[in-house]
């Protein structure tokens, strides 16, 4: 890790890119086709764990890559001011419930959590948001993959 990297890779470079002579193949054939943005942003959202929820992450990483480059496409609504209607259940809720008359015991209920109002636009914005956060979620999982097969020297 002191090493400076053109040093390294004067050194190891046919190791990690040579040819087999045996089988005449590459020795560390690359799996699948990976995508340079995607390992990137599975790195950013890695190293921005500590900001704390997932859509927190989705947040700083927006604002920080439109910034310095370009949006995370994925992150588009990645917004501090979305209207949500705040961290509460907004809709309609599915719980269980124990039924004794049920061939199965339980029964679905389902909860109105509107009040009596309904807006398409804090509906929406709850999905996209869900959206946001299931992709910052993936990334994390990405990049404890990508971590744990450089540790193994898995390529």
């Amino acid at each position: 890790m002191n090493m400076k990297f053109d040093a390294w890779w004067n050194e190891h470079w046919k190791d990690c890119f040579g040819i087999d002579e045996e089988i005449d193949s590459c020795k560390y054939p690359v799996k699948g086709n990976p995508k340079a943005d995607g390992i990137r942003y599975a790195l950013l959202v890695y190293e921005n764990l500590h900001r704390g929820s997932n859509w927190d992450i989705a947040i700083h990483v927006q604002k920080e890559e439109t910034r310095r480059r370009y949006p995370v496409t994925s992150f588009t609504y990645a917004m501090e001011d979305l209207d949500t209607k705040g961290n509460m259940k907004w809709g309609m809720t599915r719980t269980r419930v124990r039924d004794e008359e049920s061939r199965t015991g339980y029964k679905i209920d389902l909860i109105d959590n509107t009040r009596g109002e309904y807006d398409d636009k804090v509906w929406q914005n709850q999905e996209e948001k869900r959206k946001v956060q299931s992709m910052v979620g993936r990334y994390k999982k990405q990049a404890i993959n990508h971590l744990e097969s450089a540790c193994r020297g898995e390529f």
